[in-house]
């Protein structure tokens, strides 16, 4: 309960702080630490408390907490740092039409590091709006980019990025962004323990559906078995 209290007390003083010293102190070493103790806590509560293990419901809902900790922690940018093959769990590449990279940059543009695979930009257009809204006509409609994956000299992965389409490949999203000088961009971000998360957080909301409507299901089956009888 003390680590659930510390754990809301530091995020109301996160909501404080701005989105990028609250990304910055949540990454931190020290509250890395505190989440993998508040997790162990967590993972511990499910074998010492049986009434836990007696109700599906808490047992659930606190499975799905533990679950979305973890995946919190597998893919947030400490864990990039300390565990990752690359230590950025964000960044971009910078591509020109016919060429090829692996170099991600970070956010900031002052470092870079190699992903294990290497993405060509074969080609990029626009299309814009035509005999619509007069106000719109000539505006920008979508961005394309078709970019190959290639592992070696090899190419393992076409496709054509759009906006709101991205590619995905070897536990990474690639999204189309606004250029940068003279570069196409790409955004890069890691998904891994994305999946986690997800998992967690549907067997919360299936546990508090079960908890908020199974008895008023099984108290409506009742009434209705009643009046038929």
């Amino acid at each position: 309960m003390l680590s659930i209290v510390f754990m809301a007390v530091m995020s109301v003083n996160g909501a404080f702080l701005g989105a990028e010293r609250a990304k910055v102190f949540f990454n931190s070493a020290p509250m890395a630490v505190f989440w993998c103790v508040l997790l162990i806590l967590m993972a511990a509560s499910l074998f010492l408390y049986p009434r836990l293990r007696r109700q599906p419901v808490l047992f659930l809902i606190h499975l799905g907490c533990c679950l979305v900790l973890a995946g919190g922690l597998w893919g947030s940018n400490w864990s990039h740092r300390s565990f990752g093959a690359i230590s950025l769990s964000k960044g971009y590449l910078l591509l020109q039409e016919g060429h090829t990279s692996q170099m991600l940059f970070d956010e900031a543009m002052t470092g870079h590091e190699k992903l294990p695979f290497s993405v060509k930009l074969v080609k990029t257009w626009l299309t814009f709006y035509e005999d619509a809204d007069p106000a719109l006509d000539g505006m920008i409609k979508d961005y394309y980019s078709t970019v190959q994956i290639l592992e070696g000299d090899a190419v393992v992965a076409e496709a054509t990025i759009e906006m709101n389409k991205p590619l995905y490949y070897g536990g990474y999203h690639f999204y189309y962004t606004d250029p940068i000088g003279s570069f196409n961009a790409l955004m890069v971000t890691s998904s891994r323990g994305v999946l986690l998360v997800f998992i967690g957080y549907a067997m919360i909301f299936a546990a508090l559906a079960w908890h908020c409507w199974g008895r008023v299901c099984r108290s409506a089956m009742s009434e209705l078995e009643g009046r038929l009888c």
